[in-house]
């Protein structure tokens, strides 16, 4: 049995079309527990309405808005199925996904999890084309780095892997998965396979819809990743020292989200710098060489006089 796991918050926009797309699976042995943590929309009253003649539903009402990642483990702990898939409550399923990922695991047991392509959409499956399928290079380096190779909904786990692993590390509010997959990936020594060749099976909503202030939104993103970046520059000390310099690549990407944020129109100039004194004040645990203290000091130079060019990013995330 599969079980999928959905922690909601205020999603009653998209709820249904997840929910639908799990009823609709040609996999018939499954459990969906959904956790709402605390909605302040009519989200459970729609999935109560949805799932209301259908017993592998399981609805949990958190009585206090807890996180995503406490209502992920909640489910976790709940769970009853030999392999777990964790949803967010706007992704949608393709109809074949559970089978085709049950009969991956049954046919090769050595694995802990497996890793498929995941679509992505705006508004409605088929608005955009982009797959997150790019599964090269080295998987730890690239969740280091901030290169994120695959989305929570990607994979598929066995139960019995994930059991020792501590679960979902609540002290997170962004980047949970990037921290739970850095820290499996780290810790655990799994075996996985990753089937890049195959059409998404899982698709991804982009929407900035679900941000209601632009400013709190980046200021929380850059802590989260400070607090990554932190807590795996303690760990990679014990682990893998050789990889400390790749979290720099996770700073990068809070100044870029400041730069992309002011550039759009979505953050006005006050709060522009007020974020990037936010970086500069906080304790962040690397120690840079002089040649990425110059990368670093060119790279905000150029980008606050309002000059980029085609593979800028790139360039300088790597001397960052």
């Amino acid at each position: 049995m599969v079980s999928i796991i959905i922690p909601n918050y205020n999603k009653s926009k998209y709820i249904e079309e997840t929910i639908s797309s799990v009823l609709n699976q040609d996999y018939i042995d499954w459990e969906c527990i959904i956790i709402d943590d605390f909605s302040s929309d009519n989200s459970v009253s729609i999935i109560s309405r949805l799932i209301n003649n259908e017993k592998r539903f399981h609805l949990i009402k958190n009585l206090s808005n807890k996180g995503a990642n406490f209502s992920r483990n909640l489910g976790l702990n709940k769970s009853k199925g030999d392999f777990i898939i964790f949803l967010d409550a706007d992704d949608v399923l393709d109809e074949n996904c559970l089978k085709f990922r049950v009969d991956i695991l049954l046919n090769e047991p050595n694995l802990d999890f497996a890793v498929f392509p995941v679509g992505t959409f705006y508004n409605f499956l088929g608005d955009n084309d982009f797959i997150w399928n790019n599964f090269s290079g080295v998987h730890l380096d690239r969740f280091l780095y901030h290169d994120l190779p695959w989305l929570i909904c990607s994979v598929i786990w066995k139960k019995e892997f994930l059991d020792n692993l501590g679960g979902f590390s609540e002290n997170f509010h962004r980047m949970q998965d990037v921290e739970f997959h850095s820290r499996v990936l780290i810790k655990s020594n799994p075996i996985y396979k990753t089937f890049d060749s195959l059409k998404p099976d899982c698709f991804y909503r982009i929407s900035n819809q679900r941000i209601s202030d632009f400013f709190i939104f980046c200021r929380n993103d850059i802590d989260a990743k400070i607090m990554f970046v932190n807590k795996f520059s303690n760990i990679l000390v014990e682990e893998n020292p050789y990889k400390l310099k790749l979290l720099s690549g996770t700073i990068f990407e809070s100044y870029n989200l400041i730069f992309n944020y002011f550039n759009k129109g979505l953050i006005d100039r006050n709060e522009y710098n007020e974020l990037l004194i936010h970086i500069s004040n906080s304790k962040i645990i690397i120690n840079r060489n002089i040649f990425s203290k110059i990368s670093k000091f060119l790279y905000i130079k150029l980008r606050k006089n309002n000059i980029f060019f085609i593979g800028m990013n790139k360039v300088f995330k790597i001397y960052f």
